[in-house]
């Protein structure tokens, strides 16, 4: 059994993590911190767990085997750099860092202490979506020619960093693990809100040597959260929100020829990724769906946006 320490008790932790890991029996919740202590000793009381005053105090318990990071994307690189260095195994929300550099610094200190550190991306486990990856891989649409993702939410009052970040790693997914690495152009353009001066909705545009992509994200601004494949054979078409979707269509020419596909939604893909982490620990060897090469070049997309190479509007 993995003994479990959560940081951050804010409200998807609650509503969606911690359920999730309560009912799996491989693991066990010991420990809860957020920087309401109050929120976090009502919490640690449902599941029978410690809540901790610090985070240094979570990682001082011997008890805990791994932490589950569920805090501003702006703390992530140094609370899991203080996990990896007390022994504990990580599974970071994304991005994991901003830095590209500083990403990989941290695969590499989780390699030299033969610990498991995954990114946490929940779509990336939902059984639609592990599909819909396959099949196109397999040609089953003939050469990806394009593809368009969108994701957006009306502003969360409880965020206070850009929307960019809170959606950018989840529209990257199918772009880098459809389209890889080898981009040879990007396009930044981010809306800025007038008072908060952070974007409420950001537009990246890439060039492959045969193909294209597109991803659309906002915190503030709403628009269909649909993803789009478009190949030489068929295209496939995921409604809105794709992103945690059960159902995904191939469309071909002739309609007669659709194929539609229904898997069910089991944890909107947190029961998977936990099993996955899981099983890492137990068979000491990375065994998560997405590949450290994506989680480096998510953090070096984002990294673009970091240092404000992107055109305003």
């Amino acid at each position: 059994m993995v003994r479990i320490g959560v940081i951050g008790c804010g409200k998807i932790a609650q509503t969606r993590h911690l359920p999730e890991y309560a009912g799996n029996k491989d693991c066990k919740i010991i420990g809860v911190y957020d920087l309401n202590f109050e929120r976090a000793s009502e919490i640690a009381s449902q599941y029978d767990a410690t809540a901790y005053s610090s985070v240094e105090e979570l990682l001082a318990d011997q008890q805990i085997d791994a932490v589950s990071i569920c805090v501003a994307n702006n703390a992530h690189a140094e609370i899991s750099i203080q996990a990896l260095n007390c022994g504990k195994h990580v599974l970071c929300e994304s991005p994991l860092t901003l830095d590209e550099k500083q990403t990989m610094e941290l695969f590499e200190l989780a390699k030299s202490k033969n610990l498991i550190l995954m990114e946490a991306i929940k779509t990336a486990y939902a059984t639609a979506y592990r599909r819909l990856l396959l099949l196109v891989k397999s040609g089953k649409i003939g050469d990806i020619v394009s593809v368009d993702a969108t994701c957006t939410s009306l502003k969360n009052n409880d965020n206070d960093w850009p929307g960019i970040y809170e959606w950018g790693p989840t529209a990257l997914l199918p772009v880098l693990q459809m389209l890889g690495s080898n981009c040879k152009d990007y396009r930044i353009v981010s809306h800025i809100d007038k008072n908060t001066q952070l974007d409420n909705f950001t537009k990246i545009d890439f060039l492959y040597e045969h193909s294209v992509a597109s991803i659309k994200v906002g915190d503030g601004v709403k628009s269909e959260g649909q993803l789009i494949i478009s190949g030489t054979k068929a295209y496939v078409y995921v409604p809105a929100p794709w992103w945690k979707t059960d159902y995904f269509e191939i469309r071909y020419e002739n309609q007669n020829n659709n194929q539609r596909y229904f898997y069910r939604l089991e944890g909107e893909g947190i029961r998977h990724e936990l099993v996955s982490f899981v099983k890492s620990i137990e068979n000491n060897r990375y065994l998560g769906n997405i590949d450290i090469i994506v989680t480096r070049d998510i953090t070096k997309i984002l990294n673009f946006f970091e240092k404000g190479i992107y055109q305003k509007i």
